[in-house]
Formats: C-alpha cells, sequence, structure tokens
C-alpha cells in the first residue's frame, strides 16, 4: 500500500508557512534541499471561508464539522484523493479532537459561538515567553 504521508500531514495542517523559498538549488542530481530565506511565519489567513470557497487550514476545524472528513478530502485534486484512506482519516479526525490542544480549544470556540449565536469572533494566540527574549536570546552566555 502506497501511503502519502504529506497528504496527511497536508490534510491536518493548521496554517501554512511564509517564507521566501529557493527552488533554484534543486538540480535533481540529488537530496532534495527545503531552502529559505528571510523570515519564517505561518500564515492563517481568515477563520471565516469565502462564501464560494472550501474551509481550508484551521477553517477545517471550525467550520461545518459535521461534513469534517470529507471536506478534508475537497482540499485535494482527484489523483492524490484516491490513494488517501478514509478510516485514516476519521482516525485522525478524532485523535487530534482528543488529544490536540488547539483542536480541543477551537472546537470549544465554535461551539460556544454557536450556542450563544456570534456571527464574529476571532483567535488570539498567547505565548509564555516574550518575543523579544527568543529574538535576542544570546548562545554565548
Amino acid at each position: 500500500m502506497d501511503v502519502d504521508i504529506k497528504a496527511y500531514n497536508s490534510m491536518f495542517s493548521m496554517t501554512s508557512i511564509g517564507a521566501n523559498v529557493d527552488e533554484g538549488v534543486n538540480d535533481n542530481c540529488g537530496p532534495y534541499v527545503f531552502k529559505i530565506s528571510g523570515q519564517i511565519s505561518h500564515k492563517i489567513g481568515s477563520l471565516c471561508p469565502y462564501l464560494v470557497k472550501r474551509p481550508r487550514f484551521l477553517q477545517l476545524y471550525l467550520f461545518n464539522l459535521e461534513n469534517e472528513v470529507s471536506n478534508r478530502f475537497r482540499v485535494f485534486d482527484s489523483p492524490r484523493k484516491r490513494i488517501l484512506d478514509e478510516g485514516i482519516v476519521m482516525f485522525l479526525v478524532a485523535f487530534l479532537r482528543a488529544n490536540n490542544e488547539y483542536a480541543r480549544t477551537f472546537k470549544i470556540a465554535k461551539d460556544l459561538a454557536d450556542e450563544m449565536n456570534i456571527a464574529s469572533y476571532f483567535v488570539r494566540l498567547l505565548t509564555i515567553f516574550p518575543i523579544i527574549d527568543m529574538i535576542y536570546l544570546r548562545l554565548d552566555r
């Protein structure tokens, strides 16, 4: 059985990478090199899918959860979709809901927003460490 690990990983990613990827270093003569320049970030995008677009990334954890598995399959084109196992996707959805703090938090937020009939909301991610300390952390201490 051919398993496409990258497809499953992509199916459950909450963000996309924001970076300048240098594909010029790959000349098909050696192993693949992932080279970036500049600042790396994670792009979250809108929490709400636009009316004509299907949910993607983090939106998949918030919208139309009764069709979550089929929504995740819709992210991929047909040839790639054929090799993905629906049972594995169902297992991963349940596993993440039970064990991933972010997936649980977003599900709770979605349920509360529905229950309280809140049309618009935002998510704020907080960090324990001040960003400034991480940027200027010296390695020679």
